[in-house]
This record gives C-alpha cells, sequence and structure tokens, in this order.
C-alpha cells in the first residue's frame, strides 16, 4: 500500500483528505484489499469516514453497499454525514430499484433528523429524486429547518419536472395532503419564475439562475470538531 493511501486513510482535515484524494486518483492490488478490509470491519471511525466522502477510492463491487451502510449507520453519526456527501458525487452505475433504495435511506433520514443530517440528506436527495418518489418527496416539504426545505424543493421539481411542479404542489395543497401554509411558501419561492416561456432552453436558464435547484450545502466539520452532528 502506497503511503499516500495510508496518510489518506488517518487525514483529519477534510481539505487534506480531499488533496490526497485527488492525487491518488485509483487504487490497485493490495490497495483493494486494504480499502475492503477496512469497510468490513467498519472500526476505524477517520478512515472509514474518509472513505464515504471520497467513494470513487471504494472499489466499485462494495461502493453501493459501503454508502448504504453509512447512512444507516446508527452509532456514528459522523458516517451518516460522510455518507451523504459521497451519495452526491459517487460513480455509479446503478439499477432503479438501487437509486429508489438509496433515494428511501435519504427521505428516511429528512423525516426523522435536524441540522447537519437533515441538511446533507437533502442535498444528497436531488440527484435521487424520481418522478416515483413524487408523494413522499412532498410530505418532507414541511421541514422545520430552511436549508433542508430548500433542498427538499430542488427534488421536488427534479421530480415532478419544472413545468409541472407548481400544479403537483397545489394538488397536494387541494387535497390536504400539504398544509396551506407549506404550499404558500413554495409559491413565494417561484413567484419569479415565469411560465409563459415557450422556449425549453431559455425556460430551463431562467431555474438554474434562480438557484431554486441548486442544493444548499451545509458545512461539515473534521470529524474530531463534530459533537453529536
Amino acid at each position: 500500500m502506497r503511503p499516500e493511501l495510508a496518510a489518506f486513510l488517518q487525514a483529519a482535515e477534510l481539505d487534506d483528505a480531499q488533496a490526497m484524494a485527488q492525487r491518488l486518483k485509483t487504487v490497485a492490488g493490495d490497495e483493494i484489499d486494504e480499502i475492503a478490509r477496512q469497510l468490513a470491519r467498519w472500526t476505524d471511525r477517520q478512515a472509514v469516514a474518509n472513505l464515504l466522502m471520497h467513494p470513487d477510492l471504494i472499489p466499485d463491487a462494495v461502493r453501493y453497499e459501503a454508502l448504504r451502510r453509512g447512512l444507516r449507520e446508527r452509532a456514528v453519526r459522523y458516517w451518516i454525514v460522510a455518507a451523504c456527501v459521497g451519495c452526491q458525487t459517487a460513480d455509479m452505475a446503478l439499477s432503479g430499484e438501487q437509486r429508489a433504495a438509496v433515494a428511501q435511506d435519504l427521505l428516511g433520514l429528512i423525516g426523522r433528523e435536524r441540522g447537519l443530517v437533515a441538511a446533507r440528506a437533502s442535498a444528497a436527495l436531488i440527484r435521487f429524486a424520481s418522478a416515483a418518489l413524487v408523494p413522499q418527496i412532498l410530505n418532507a416539504l414541511d421541514h422545520p429547518e430552511e436549508a433542508t426545505r430548500h433542498n427538499v424543493r430542488a427534488a421536488l421539481i427534479r421530480a415532478a419536472g419544472p413545468r409541472a411542479v407548481r400544479g403537483v404542489v397545489a394538488e397536494a395543497v387541494r387535497q390536504g395532503r400539504l398544509p396551506a401554509g407549506v404550499g404558500e411558501e413554495f409559491e413565494r419561492r417561484l413567484a419569479h419564475i415565469d411560465e409563459s416561456i415557450a422556449d425549453d432552453v431559455d425556460y430551463r436558464l431562467q431555474w438554474l439562475a434562480s438557484g431554486l435547484t441548486t442544493p444548499l450545502l451545509a458545512y461539515v466539520p473534521n470529524l474530531q470538531a463534530a459533537h453529536g452532528v
């Protein structure tokens, strides 16, 4: 195993770990075996956190399961955050069933968590949002924290489609599935979106410029500084 990989696994500063991961780029041979051992043992807090945050260094065969294990972690809450971060960037060819499973893990976190965990889970959800998840994403729109609500709105826009999302929210309010206040907040956030623009490119560009579909990324501290997350 290269000294660079050993240093990465124990890097306590997030910036250092990121720089090391970028230099490593890929692993091979006994390094793959060492990473697999670290994840199988699931005991070294720093090594597991660094791998979950930089999942492209995890062997393809175990990357998906490692991230899902992180999302479902209960004892080490920092690993949950690390897995949420990793889910945003991981290079994974997932089946529809696997994408849905990750999305369900993230929605579960949003539903029961607050603070950093919920904020990062909701940011990761945007990537995994799909039309089939619209009812569940709607249910998460009334999260008490604005950063998480922003990300849930972005996930809903992706899942329902920008031209349809207003109608989806309005119908949910009409049917009593969403509180009226949640619908009113959603409409306020979208007040400057011009639905009369016919050109799809221009229409989507205004959404991009609005920031409504861009995730809010809550600050993640180093492991040693994360108290209770």
